[in-house]
């Protein structure tokens, strides 16, 4: 069921995301590409370990590792991503988090084809 549930991606909101802010704060475009290809490295493992963790049930992992992921897109200024973590933060915290758990993935995969080279 677990696995159904996420293939099953729901409608998020369409992602407005702009480097723009993060350059004006970095000044240096090769930080700016150091600090994208960390965050991907991050984001990749950290989503992988929610998946893992929702297959398990196991609720107060994927809460972590949402909130973990919530830090690396504000990290990035994907502001718009960071609400989406929250809930399914809170939700895992809460016991249910099938849903958000889908949304979130779902940003995150559109966040990391916007970022990937």
């Amino acid at each position: 069921m677990v696995g159904a549930v996420l293939a099953t991606f729901l409608s998020v909101s369409a992602l407005t995301f702009d480097l723009q802010p993060l350059r004006a704060a970095l000044g240096n475009e090769s930080l700016v590409a150091d600090v994208v290809a960390i965050y991907l490295e991050s984001e990749e493992e950290l989503s992988e370990r929610m998946r893992v963790a929702a297959a398990r049930e196991d609720w107060p992992e994927v809460a972590r590792a949402a909130h973990a992921l919530r830090g690396a897109v504000l990290a990035i200024a994907a502001h718009d991503v960071a609400p989406t973590l929250h809930e399914l933060e809170v939700s895992a915290r809460n016991g249910a988090a099938m849903e958000p758990l889908c949304d979130a993935l779902h940003a995150l995969g559109e966040l990391r084809s916007r970022l990937s080279p």
